[in-house]
């Protein structure tokens, strides 16, 4: 449907510019490793107009579900066709879409704590305010020993605060990769010697894997 300007000065409305080249690629990566999702639960966090990467794992994996959320409530109405129109080439057969901002999990989405096993979520760093409520929300949702699969450019200090801020919270197993997939970096480099408008710190991708570390029992804790 057509998008009105005034749509775009709401909440976080950047997922319906357009389609973030990092969605692209955490779409890509998803589905040339769909193996490692297959009858797992998955939450696409920070979808957009479209939840790309969820959508095309939905499509070639046959995950237990598979949750697409965004904080937008215009991009949920898209998301919620899209799903409609295409469920029946879905390899997923439980697919569902809902409402979620990372600043406000409570009261509606407690149902959701820790039923994931897996979290994606492509170029949702950039927001100062809401960095600190999308780790929480990635803690929340992760079974113990769980993973998040986050793909960002730097985008000036955005990206390191995360990283950063993941660290702190010890919650998390943290590694960052600027080269998980060998032909991700050939495209990189061919784009930064043959693309003049191409910037690395817009557009080169780069992996934040946040593992949720399981809770040590008392009786372990006491050794």
């Amino acid at each position: 449907r057509r998008v009105h300007g005034e749509e775009l000065l709401k909440f976080n409305n950047t997922g319906n510019v357009c389609v973030w080249p990092a969605e692209e690629v955490l779409a890509y990566y998803v589905t040339k490793n769909a193996n490692m999702f297959k009858d797992s639960k998955v939450v696409e966090l920070g979808g957009g107009m479209t939840c790309l990467a969820g959508l095309a794992l939905a499509r070639v994996e046959s995950c237990s579900h598979i949750l697409l959320t965004d904080g937008s409530p215009d991009s949920i109405d898209n998301v919620c066709l899209t799903v409609n129109e295409n469920r029946e080439q879905f390899s997923t057969k439980r697919v569902s879409v809902r409402l979620l901002r990372w600043d406000q999990f409570e009261p509606d989405n407690c149902d959701l704590e820790q039923q994931f096993d897996h979290v994606i979520c492509a170029d949702c760093l950039f927001f100062d305010e809401f960095r600190q409520d999308l780790a929480q929300c990635i803690r929340r949702l992760l079974v113990p020993g769980g993973q998040a699969i986050l793909i960002a450019p730097k985008r000036g200090h955005s990206f390191d605060d995360f990283v950063t801020l993941c660290q702190a919270m010890e919650c998390f197993d943290v590694s960052v990769n600027s080269k998980f997939d060998e032909k991700v970096t050939e495209l990189n480099q061919y784009f930064y010697v043959h693309c003049t408008n191409f910037s690395p710190n817009r557009h080169q991708p780069i992996m934040i894997t946040l593992t949720a570390r399981k809770l040590q029992s008392a009786s372990a804790n006491q050794e």
